[in-house]
């Protein structure tokens, strides 16, 4: 196993007593250089991976099991996930808080998701949208992604499905 660890040099002379003391210093000094870069670097490296992958997520679904199944799902993942069957307070949510996603199902209580998708746009631009439905129309469909949802996806979602979705609209 190589991992290319500072090297002392092959030949030192016998009778240079002081330039080996020095040659050892500059060898701690680098290999402790070197450890420190490394470390540093498996750091970030798992510090961006856990940044990249957590995010806050609302679920708003009229069902409340299908919110929170959802939830379960994305939170293995480690999103944060907040389940609304209530349209109000989901949009009240997001003003008040800095969301990621919204994952919202087209038919839902007082107002519909498409509804929700053009009020929650108005608060937060950036936020990214997930549509969900078991009534596709082309219709709807067309209105969503003009509204700027980034899925429109068909129920009942497949667990492998929805994690795919989410990890593919939080990359962009």
């Amino acid at each position: 196993m190589d991992l290319n660890w500072p090297r002392l040099p092959q030949r030192i002379k016998d009778s240079d007593k002081n330039g080996l003391r020095m040659r050892g210093a500059n060898f701690v000094v680098r290999l402790a250089e070197s450890l420190q870069i490394r470390l540093m670097a498996v750091i970030k490296k798992k510090v961006n991976i856990k940044e990249r992958q957590m995010a806050d997520i609302i679920a708003v679904d009229d069902i409340l099991d299908a919110a929170k199944l959802i939830k379960r799902i994305l939170e293995r993942k480690g999103h944060k996930v907040f389940p609304f069957t209530e349209e109000e307070e989901a949009i009240a949510f997001v003003e008040k808080n800095k969301v990621d996603l919204a994952i919202l199902d087209i038919k839902l209580k007082k107002m519909s998701g498409v509804d929700v998708l053009e009020e929650l746009k108005k608060r937060s631009p950036s936020i990214r949208v997930i549509m969900l439905t078991g009534y596709p129309t082309i219709e709807t469909a067309r209105e969503c992604l003009r509204l700027g949802a980034d899925e429109y996806c068909v129920k009942p979602i497949d667990k492998d499905e929805l994690e795919d979705k989410v990890k593919q609209v939080l990359s962009t």
